[in-house]
């Protein structure tokens, strides 16, 4: 797929913004969350001069020397994982890291 380059990112000052995290969770909507990280990772594939997924702090200063956005996925509160180990083993896999 062609790299495309949005209107946001053209007027966006690098300094601006050198992150966005990107967080979800609901009891009983793992896969809601699931969804919902597979569009960051989309719009990460679709605009990559622009967006980085970033895993730690290492990532969020490369990103920011690079001009890029670090983009960080997490789920909010325990009961996301629907007390199931395996779901957040899934989440980590995904990306998620808080």
């Amino acid at each position: 797929m062609a790299t495309q380059k949005s209107r946001f990112f053209k007027k966006r000052d690098v300094h601006a913004i050198s992150g966005q995290v990107i967080s979800g969770g609901e009891p009983g909507d793992a896969a809601r969350v699931m969804r919902q990280m597979d569009v960051v990772r989309r719009l990460v594939e679709r605009y990559p001069d622009d967006l980085v997924l970033a895993y730690g702090a290492d990532d969020i200063r490369d990103a920011y020397a690079q001009g890029r956005i670090a983009s960080l996925m997490g789920i909010e509160g325990g009961h996301a994982i629907e007390d199931s180990l395996g779901v957040l083993r899934s989440f980590y896999a995904a990306g998620a890291r808080y």
